[in-house]
């Protein structure tokens, strides 16, 4: 996937308490499309700053932790943060959220809003025509009618 960039920063907040069996580990990460339960991304220590060459901030005070980006280096999706256990096999997550371009998510809604007025123009049209000529339609038959007698 091509880096994706944003007109502006997404971010994550990741609050942790000290857990048995969980390490000090941060997760950040992308969950695949196809099974929920795996995803993308990166495992990194207390005190990392930066991820993926300065694309991705971290900011971290001991109990919580901030991913902001705004470059979204995996693409839209539902991005994860957590913690790795003390065995390495599995994630606690802490938190997720759908990301996406601002543009595509803007698009997604606009043309449902568009979609909708341009049905209501429609109807607003055609109850005008009806109400400002149908009655000249029917005044018209009716002399029709009346000569045709």
């Amino acid at each position: 996937t091509g880096h994706s960039t944003s007109e502006y920063v997404h971010s994550l907040s990741c609050n942790y308490e000290p857990m048995k069996n969980v390490s000090d580990t941060r997760i950040w990460c992308k969950r695949d499309a196809q099974n929920e339960n795996c995803c993308t991304g990166f495992a990194f220590r207390p005190g990392v700053s930066t991820l993926e060459d300065g694309e991705i901030h971290v900011e971290d005070d001991g109990k919580s932790f901030v991913v902001s980006m705004s470059t979204l280096t995996q693409g839209e999706g539902v991005y994860w943060c957590g913690l790795m256990d003390k065995d390495k096999k599995s994630i606690v997550k802490l938190n997720q959220k759908h990301f996406y371009l601002s543009l595509n998510f803007f698009w997604s809604i606009l043309r449902w809003i568009i979609f909708i007025l341009l049905a209501l123009m429609f109807i607003s049209i055609n109850i005008y025509i009806n109400r400002k000529y149908g009655n000249e339609k029917n005044t018209h038959e009716v002399i029709r009618m009346r000569v045709m007698e």
